[in-house]
């Protein structure tokens, strides 16, 4: 066998030579001193063809490891598969993948810690923070709320995930106080928190309430509500359920589905499938319409064709749905435009209400039929009801004043400009008035050695503060000055606006050009939630499921 190692594996008999001198002399040391046990070749072996655990490479590529489970959010017991291990196998021979106790209970909880403390980082530096917060149920039937913050980091807007906890038994409006409290202490951010954005639920609002923050109703969930009180119009209802008919047709029958595709193709039409409504979204209403419009002739030919298909719709009811579509694009971009994260979304909703107040009053000139006329007054009676107190938020009011885009056009009158103005002055001198905001004066020194200090001992009284100054003043020049500037085009980033511009007054813009106009961000981290929790893995552990939804969230966010 040493004959073997030394002709085949010089280096192993070399290490081994090596090793074997050094017990050698420990052998002849002192007796007190514990003799060195000799590896076996097999250990010497061994040492030579994997990576040891202490090895730089080994930790390196355990960690880019538990990072492509987390991103691609891949099953925990990955590393296990037979045909990952001879992939690796293949391509590093010295590598052995980490089993699931080791990624489970060492590399996520690192690789966690590492990302939550460059959260707690950003945080720290930043000087306003809004937040997001919606539940949901997952698979196993498990209460998870989901909170996300929101604010200026490294001169953009960030949405990171704070947390995705288990909340048991009711999740009544203490409960979810408790969770969110809890969530902002533990990582030392409670103080800056300016608002709380969440659905209409009562429970979420009365949250907000014992929290003792400003609490802003999603304007995504109100523009829900808005439809679906406009939609409770019989015969709008008869339209809507005969088409939801023809859809879940051609979504049960492969037949009939095999025929709408070989017409589609004849006719040399892009395959398009039907699209059906989902009661908890109202533009999935419009998406259904929509498409049936697009492919109304090779939908018509495709039920021709079938046996036993519903009736199709008439001339009449194609024509209503032209004009119903024409009613609800403004409101389907409207909700698109406020889901948005990286730009200031919370400045939209004025001048979307405006938009949507405008296109309506156009609507009124158009000849529509009588059923189409009904769903536009139902429109109009529901955006006063639900839209309009919108108008009079003051964080929404803020917002759309200090994003450079809008201004006062995005006011629908010029008293509500003028008041929005006034507002932002009233503010302004508040923060202009705190003690930060105040040149302090410095007291003379006792004893100067440099220069410097003896030309600011000479000249002390001009870091006296101006007995005469006055916020109020600085305050409205400022504002003025901000608002006679002309608008920046719509292409341009009011956040980069803000960030070379030279005036206190960016420090309120960041602060209400920061928070979101809906929930949209929590409701987006189910949508990752339910990739992670899936019919195979609905025994996840919670504190799992929660290290796994963190990094993969926030990872990219810094880094």
């Amino acid at each position: 066998m040493k004959d073997h190692l030394k002709r085949k594996h010089p280096d192993i008999i070399v290490k081994y030579t090596e090793d074997h001198c050094a017990e050698s002399m420990d052998e002849a040391g002192p007796s007190n001193i514990p003799k060195k046990r000799r590896d076996s070749v097999k250990e010497f072996i061994g040492r030579s063809l994997f990576y040891e655990e202490t090895s730089s490479r080994k930790k390196y590529l355990d960690k880019l490891f538990a990072l492509m489970i987390s991103l691609d959010m891949e099953p925990l017991r990955m590393g296990e598969h037979e045909g990952l291990k001879n992939f690796v196998h293949a391509l590093d021979p010295k590598y052995v993948l980490p089993d699931t106790s080791t990624l489970t209970n060492k590399l996520l909880p690192q690789m966690y810690n590492e990302v939550r403390s460059k959260l707690l980082t950003a945080l720290k530096d930043c000087d306003n923070l809004s937040i997001t917060v919606d539940t949901w149920t997952t698979i196993a039937n498990e209460a998870i709320l989901a909170v996300t913050g929101h604010f200026m980091y490294c001169n953009k807007l960030i949405s990171p995930l704070l947390a995705a906890l288990k909340v048991e038994g009711s999740q009544n409006a203490g409960k979810i106080a408790t969770v969110i409290h809890e969530t902002l202490e533990g990582m030392d951010c409670r103080k800056k928190v300016v608002t709380i954005v969440t659905d209409n639920l009562q429970s979420m609002i009365n949250a907000a309430e014992i929290l003792k923050i400003k609490h802003l109703p999603c304007f995504a969930h109100t523009l829900n509500l808005v439809m679906t009180d406009a939609f409770k119009i019989t015969e709008f209802e008869i339209l809507i359920n005969k088409c939801k008919k023809i859809v879940s047709f051609f979504k049960h029958s492969t037949l009939a589905s095999d025929t709408l595709k070989s017409i589609q193709k004849e006719c040399n039409k892009k395959q398009l499938k039907l699209v059906q409504q989902v009661d908890t979204r109202w533009n999935s209403t419009f998406y259904m319409l929509e498409r049936i419009r697009v492919i109304r002739n090779e939908l018509t030919l495709a039920i021709s064709k079938c046996e036993k298909a519903p009736p199709n719709l008439s001339a009449e009811e194609y024509k209503m749905i032209e004009e119903i579509e024409k009613m609800l694009e403004p409101f389907e971009v409207a909700t698109n435009l406020v889901s948005g994260e990286e730009y200031p979304s919370l400045s939209i909703i004025l001048p979307i209400i405006k938009g949507l107040s405008l296109k309506l009053v156009e609507l009124e000139k158009i000849n529509l039929n009588e059923i189409s006329r009904k769903l536009l007054e139902s429109l109009k009676n529901s955006v006063s009801k639900r839209i309009k107190p919108y108008e009079k938020r003051t964080s929404c009011i803020m917002a759309t004043l200090l994003n450079p885009k809008y201004k006062k056009r995005g006011f629908k009158t010029d008293d509500e400009a003028e008041n929005a103005i006034r507002l932002l002055q009233n503010e302004y001198t508040s923060f202009l008035s705190t003690p930060d905001k105040i040149q302090n004066s410095e007291p003379p020194a006792t004893a100067s050695s440099s220069k410097k200090e003896k030309v600011d001992d000479l000249l002390y009284f001009l870091n006296i503060p101006d007995s005469q100054y006055n916020p109020r003043s600085d305050a409205i020049v400022d504002v003025r000055q901000y608002v006679e500037k002309p608008n920046i085009f719509k292409a341009e980033d009011p956040l980069k606006y803000w960030q070379v511009s030279q005036s206190k007054l960016k420090e309120l813009a960041f602060k209400y050009l920061s928070i979101p106009a809906s929930s949209t961000p929590a409701e987006r981290i189910f949508s990752l939630a339910g990739q992670i929790l899936t019919e195979r893995r609905n025994r996840l552990d919670s504190e799992h499921f929660h290290h796994l939804l963190f990094i993969k969230q926030n990872f990219k966010l810094f880094n």
